[in-house]
């Protein structure tokens, strides 16, 4: 049933992204090419940035495919002093994996020789595994890398339906179409909390292993408001009410009111697996003459109180309790 807020499927294969394609995604780090320039086109798939280390030890299991191997000072000197002298132990089986890339920050043009060996970009041109160098410093191209590789290759869906900050809680909502999901959102704007994303909300799933929404770039800002149109909410009210990304911490999932359904007198919770990611989940059923927006504001306020584990159940059982066995 939830597979209908689906924007659409989630994609089984990243997308196609290549060295290249890394190269011009990261124009500030004015990369250079050393080694296998004519393989640009090979393919990077790994979300994340790997440093070489062990690897040229021998312990090449954990390199992943596709991955982005930064060479350190470290790496540097031990290709200088051991790997060169034994390269068919040291070397070759790192060129023999089948990584995306090797890049060298702290450096340039002229570090062959004072930092990577002659031989090492020989081999890395032979096997076809581009080696780039920039200028920058290593903690300066490490986060743009993991910025970009998250950004391109991270896994992600979209789903139909809003994300609003309520406390600084990321709120996903959901529900089918014509429910009132822009109609709550934008009563949450109003109320003083922030929309991140209107109509198509974009997650991707970063290495952390958070839920990371944001809006589609050609709408950002803008809601579209039934029986109103299309507004700015920037415009309308500040550029406080917008949050460009947001983490994902609770969906809201909002359903018709049946009269024949027993709800129980508490709001129904569960989780909604969002990219192998198990999220919390309340549903709201509404009507029309129910104030559904004063029930939304209670409902993820009491879960704020849980997740700091106060419950208002356990809480008033507890105090029963103990009268009961004051009364005996």
């Amino acid at each position: 049933m939830l597979s209908g807020f689906l924007a659409r499927p989630e994609s089984r294969e990243p997308p196609l992204f290549t060295v290249a394609d890394l190269i011009e995604a990261c124009p500030g780090l004015d990369f250079s090419v050393l080694a296998a320039e004519h393989a640009l086109t090979r393919r990077i798939s790994a979300a994340k940035v790997q440093l070489l280390g062990l690897a040229l030890g021998g312990f090449t299991d954990d390199l992943d495919k596709g991955s982005v191997q930064i060479l350190g000072k470290a790496e540097l000197r031990f290709i200088q002093e051991r790997a060169s002298a034994e390269p068919e132990r040291f070397m070759d089986p790192v060129f023999r994996s089948d990584i995306g890339c090797f890049v060298i920050p702290d450096s340039n043009d002229e570090c062959i020789g004072a930092g990577v060996t002659r031989d090492f970009l020989v081999r890395a041109d032979a096997a076809g595994i581009p080696v780039l160098c920039s200028a920058q410093s290593r903690s300066g191209v490490e986060a743009r890398l993991y910025r970009v590789l998250e950004e391109r290759l991270a896994p992600s869906l979209s789903f139909h339906g809003e994300l609003v900050v309520f406390r600084g809680l990321g709120l996903l909502i959901i529900g089918p179409s014509g429910i009132g999901k822009s109609d709550c959102a934008l009563d949450l704007i109003m109320n003083g909390h922030q929309l991140v994303a209107d109509d198509v909300v974009h997650i991707r799933r970063n290495q952390l292993d958070q839920l990371i929404g944001k809006s589609r770039e050609l709408i950002r800002d803008h809601m579209d408001i039934r029986g109103l149109g299309i507004v700015n909410v920037r415009d309308l009210f500040s550029s406080y009410s917008i949050i460009e990304e947001h983490p994902v911490d609770l969906v809201l999932l909002l359903e018709p009111w049946e009269k024949k359904k027993a709800y129980a007198c508490f709001n129904e919770q569960g989780h909604l697996d969002i990219l192998g990611i198990e999220t919390p989940m309340i549903r709201v059923p509404v009507s029309r003459g129910r104030n559904w927006i004063n029930l939304i504001h209670v409902a993820v306020r009491r879960f704020i109180l849980q997740s700091k584990g106060y419950d208002a159940e356990t809480d008033l059982s507890r105090k029963l309790g103990n009268l009961l066995q004051e009364e005996n």
